[in-house]
């Protein structure tokens, strides 16, 4: 019995020292989607209801310091995309290309990153979110703002972080170390 109450002791001793040494701040996700889904909320929550209703086209997040965009702003931009649809936004997806090209390679493509066929459907957007992101040694800090484009006021604003994960890290760090060129000329 006595050596019973002894394991025991031990586990309840691991255990209360292992959380206290493990901490998970709830403010920041764990993962991507989570971070975009709260920046969507955020946004939302903040809007009146004809806000709600404008055309917004979602931009790809950018570093704050270089304003240059790479995989994480990319994939960062799809979510948050998917995030505010889901959220009742209405998006304009500004990529769609006016016919699919059938390529070797990669299938069937309708996206597009032209920059001609971007500035052209700018012109049916009333709203852009615009997002920065830091890269901090544990975690990435994205900032998100729902913009006017007629009065180039600050509509609703987001800021969340999400952890620095394997997954998130890979998408921060260029194998080559160069910033790779993501637009069409």
């Amino acid at each position: 019995m006595r050596s019973r109450l002894c394991t025991l002791a031990l586990i309840f001793l691991f255990a209360g020292i292992t959380a206290a040494c493990v901490h998970i701040d709830a403010a920041i996700s764990l993962t991507m989607e989570g971070c975009s889904a709260r920046i969507a909320s955020d946004i939302v929550d903040n809007i009146s209801k004809e806000r709600h209703a404008a055309r917004v086209l979602v931009a790809t997040p950018v570093d704050a310091v270089t304003l240059r965009s790479g995989r994480l702003g990319m994939s960062m931009q799809e979510l948050l995309t998917d995030a505010m649809v889901a959220s009742g936004m209405r998006i304009i997806d500004a990529e769609l290309r006016k016919k699919p090209i059938i390529r070797k390679n990669s299938g069937i493509v309708y996206l597009s990153r032209g920059k001609n066929e971007l500035k052209k459907e700018l012109s049916k957007v009333d709203t852009v979110l615009v997002t920065t992101y830091v890269i901090c040694r544990r975690k990435v800090i994205f900032t998100s703002r729902l913009v006017d484009l007629k009065t180039g006021g600050i509509i609703a604003s987001g800021t969340r972080s999400v952890y620095r994960s394997y997954s998130v890290d890979s998408l921060i760090n260029d194998k080559k170390g160069i910033e790779k060129k993501f637009y069409e000329n």
